[in-house]
């Protein structure tokens, strides 16, 4: 997939290192998803989108992910497009349980639970400032989840707007696998 992908993954890296100069939280795009889940728990759920139930379970949570190594626990290398615009991309990434003061994320009280991540290029660790933030608030039957995707000011606003709709499908996508009904 890498060799495939090749030419494009390059042009990606070029623009996302030009989207980067001089980046500034206080001008990110930012997209924010809220979706209730049901019938299944907020870990079943990240086990399914960060790759841990199965080495294609991220890819089948979202068409728009070309590969999905590892979990983001301990280190999640990938390829995916960000927010339905543009060539894949190939980066990696770790979990952070709070939200890390360079993010354009703050804080919502009523969701008790955390989990951000920052990604890289993958090809030379160059930091591009596209990332997520879930915040989370158990329910009695699942979970109510305010995703926020976040990619810098000079990136097109249609990233982050797309990326919501990204968020929406893994999820979604995610919770079904999770809770058995995709098999349905």
């Amino acid at each position: 997939m890498l060799d495939l992908m090749a030419e494009p993954r390059l042009d990606a890296e070029r623009r996302w290192k030009a989207f980067n100069e001089g980046y500034d939280p206080a001008d990110a795009h930012v997209g924010v998803t809220e979706i209730s889940v049901k019938g299944a728990s907020f870990q079943q759920v990240m086990a399914v989108m960060n790759g841990a139930v199965s080495n294609t379970s991220g890819i089948a949570a979202n068409p728009e992910h070309y590969i999905v190594i590892g979990d983001i626990s301990t280190g999640q290398r990938g390829m995916e497009v960000f927010g339905m615009f543009g060539e894949p991309v190939f980066v990696h990434g770790v979990a952070d349980k709070g939200i890390p003061e360079d993010l354009p994320v703050e804080p919502d009280p009523s969701y008790p639970l955390t989990v951000c991540g920052s990604m890289l290029l993958k090809s030379d660790d160059t930091p591009i400032h596209v990332g997520a933030c879930h915040m989370v608030r158990p329910t009695q039957d699942g979970f109510d989840i305010k995703s926020t995707f976040f990619c810098p000011g000079k990136a097109p606003q249609a990233i982050a707007d797309g990326h919501k709709y990204h968020f929406a499908i893994e999820i979604v996508n995610a919770a079904r696998t999770a809770s058995g009904a995709a098999d349905k």
